[in-house]
């Protein structure tokens, strides 16, 4: 049998104290944390933390590692802030950028129907293939939306089109 120290007994008691107010459970086998050299709730603070710190900083374009062993728990609250905040606002721009995408493509759209295209259908058909989608294209319109940078729930144009 195992013997823990206090600090680990308080860290298991915490654990199963957050995951009765979570949906997402933490695991509580204290060999697992010992692994992480996770010993004591500070330290399990610190490092969830710093795995919030990577998650975040990753949408603001690149993945910032950092040791929670090297930083104060202040220290790395400041820093999650930090990355939250950019990550909020590097959201919003992603997203205005879709909608902008969007009405652009619906602008294009229209202007193949002004060319020629008897309806959004053979437009959006067209546009594909001038963009190097063929009919045969094997992707769903996930993959088109990626390409395109568009929310994803105008995949159900590239599925009327039939090309998805």
């Amino acid at each position: 049998m195992t013997k823990y120290t206090k600090d680990q007994i308080e860290l298991k008691n915490y654990i199963v104290k957050e995951n009765v107010n979570t949906e997402w459970k933490t695991v509580t086998d204290l060999s697992h944390w010992a692994d992480y050299g996770i010993y004591n709730v500070t330290d399990y603070e610190k490092y969830q933390l710093t795995c919030v710190i990577k998650e975040a900083s990753s949408e603001c374009g690149g993945k910032v590692r950092v040791d929670f062993d090297e930083y104060t728990l202040k220290e790395l609250k400041d820093m999650c802030d930090y990355y939250c905040d950019q990550a909020q606002k590097a959201n919003i721009v992603k997203e205005k950028s879709k909608k902008d995408n969007a009405s652009n493509f619906y602008l294009r759209i229209r202007n193949v129907c002004k060319l020629g295209a008897s309806n959004y259908r053979t437009a959006i058909r067209w546009i594909l293939e001038a963009d190097g989608y063929d009919n045969d294209f094997a992707y769903d319109g996930d993959y088109i939306c990626f390409e395109y940078n568009l929310a994803y729930r105008h995949k159900k144009l590239f599925k009327t089109a039939g090309v998805a």
